[in-house]
């Protein structure tokens, strides 16, 4: 471990991903901040085993966000995603917001609470996160996810300005893993899926997760607002 890099910040910590990611970062013995809506039950055990791992249920549908402090905050990555896969091909313009709020706002918020101390250190990496699908315009049941997605992968001015101060924003474009969100999209063919994609195969939560911390550890900071794929060639 670095001299810049000790406490991470991770949305979405109680995913199959997060979860994975934060226990490659507490082995090696990093600080972890886990941020999750509901899934606590693996968190819990990760907290019993490692004594730098703090976690916060909150549910980023609302705005109670607003009334946490992050501090000391080194690297954040979001992978909280919300999803309604219900047929969006009538406009739903509620449901639209939803997954922008969800999706891409509460990071403005995040990232806007922890920039001060990342100024003061002159040093800090940010992570966003996307998905493959916005490359392909997303399916009739993830419009909306692929939508709130995408957006992560705009990087505002005042972000981008930010490696004046050596803080780095990136996004990490996740591609074909097998998690279970595709078992709640019934009408997705996941072999047909796989087939499409250059290398034939999805990928293991191990192994975006692996791919994802090498990533994140990385002390040098002279990528930034950059798309990194990590999608198997595609």
């Amino acid at each position: 471990m670095g001299k810049n890099l000790k406490r991470f910040l991770i949305s979405g910590a109680s995913s199959q991903i997060g979860i994975e990611l934060i226990k490659k970062l507490l082995i090696n013995n990093y600080e972890v901040i886990g941020l999750y809506n509901n899934n606590e039950k693996k968190l819990s055990i990760l907290k019993r085993k490692y004594k730098k791992l703090k976690t916060y249920q909150i549910n980023f549908e609302n705005n109670s966000i607003n009334n946490y402090k992050f501090s000391k905050i080194n690297c954040f990555i979001s992978l909280q995603g919300y999803l309604n896969n219900s047929n969006n091909k009538r406009m739903d313009e509620n449901d639209l917001i939803k997954h922008i709020n969800v999706n891409y706002i509460k990071n403005l918020i995040i990232i806007n609470k922890i920039i001060p101390y990342m100024k003061k250190k002159k040093y800090g990496k940010i992570f966003l996160s996307t998905s493959v699908g916005t490359k392909f315009g997303g399916g009739k049941n993830t419009l909306y996810y692929s939508i709130s997605k995408f957006l992560n992968e705009y990087h505002p001015s005042y972000l981008r300005e930010l490696i004046r101060y050596n803080i780095s924003i990136n996004t990490i474009s996740i591609g074909l893993v097998n998690t279970s969100i595709h078992k709640k999209i019934k009408s997705k063919d996941l072999n047909k899926r796989i087939k499409l994609t250059p290398a034939k195969k999805i990928m293991s939560v191990s192994e975006i997760s692996q791919a994802i911390y090498d990533l994140i550890v990385t002390e040098t900071n002279i990528i930034s607002n950059q798309i990194v794929n990590l999608t198997n060639g595609e």
